[in-house]
């Protein structure tokens, strides 16, 4: 599974909005979108805030591909 459909899935599974991750990322809810949707990537800074957010651990991250 690639990384933006992962982070989609988690999202949706803990019921945050991307209005929500999106402010908590410090990011627009648009980029967010546009990540999630393979139109985009984001830096690896806001990954590393990301996972954690999301509850995704190393073994998880691990088992993703990028965009």
């Amino acid at each position: 599974m690639k990384i933006n459909q992962f982070c989609k899935a988690k999202r949706r599974e803990l019921g945050i909005s991307q209005k929500d991750l999106a402010a908590a990322l410090g990011i627009r809810t648009a980029t967010l979108c546009d990540f999630e949707r393979g139109r985009s990537g984001i830096n690896s800074n806001t990954l590393d805030q990301l996972f954690p957010l999301l509850s995704i651990d190393l073994v998880q991250r691990s088992r993703v591909t990028e965009v």
